[in-house]
């Protein structure tokens, strides 16, 4: 038997800084991707010999998130949709004000529950995937800015 954990978490937002438990929800989330990576700086030298040398350099990160469109959910995805739109938001409610959002991921069911990553981005892009006669998908591509924390407490 695995000891692995299903996602049963959920995707929020708010204002970049702020209280991580001050958030708004992301509506009919159906996954989430953190991708994290480190790059490998190159400091061959002639000294090196036959073989290339590398140290561990900046750590980078980039999010997506898939969703059913919702068009109701106007703290979540319309709020995204218009922060990427317009810039800066101006007529999303208050849970975004700028371009660098405070994003928080939950593997556990429940908004402040711990089990999660807690970032700060903004969106590269938001592409739309319909069909005829089959659902209506956004991604939003987030640019993380900063560290990424990992809370592994139940706080």
């Amino acid at each position: 038997m695995s000891n692995g954990i299903v996602w049963e978490g959920d995707c929020y937002i708010g204002v970049a800084g702020a209280d991580p438990a001050n958030v708004s929800k992301i509506g009919s989330v159906l996954e989430c991707s953190l991708d994290q990576s480190k790059d490998a700086v190159d400091v061959t030298t002639r000294d090196s010999g036959k073989d290339k040398e590398h140290l561990p350099g900046l750590r980078g990160s980039t999010v997506t998130i898939k969703v059913l469109y919702e068009l109701a959910d106007t703290s979540g995805q319309e709020a995204l949709w218009t922060s990427f739109s317009s810039n800066v938001s101006k007529s999303a409610p208050a849970v975004i004000t700028d371009e660098i959002i405070a994003f928080r991921v939950n593997v556990l069911e429940g908004t402040n529950n711990g089990y999660g990553f807690y970032f700060d981005g903004f969106l590269t892009g938001v592409p739309v995937s319909a069909s005829v006669g089959d659902k209506v998908e956004l991604t939003f591509s987030v640019q993380v800015t900063g560290a990424v924390t990992r809370d592994s407490d139940s706080a």
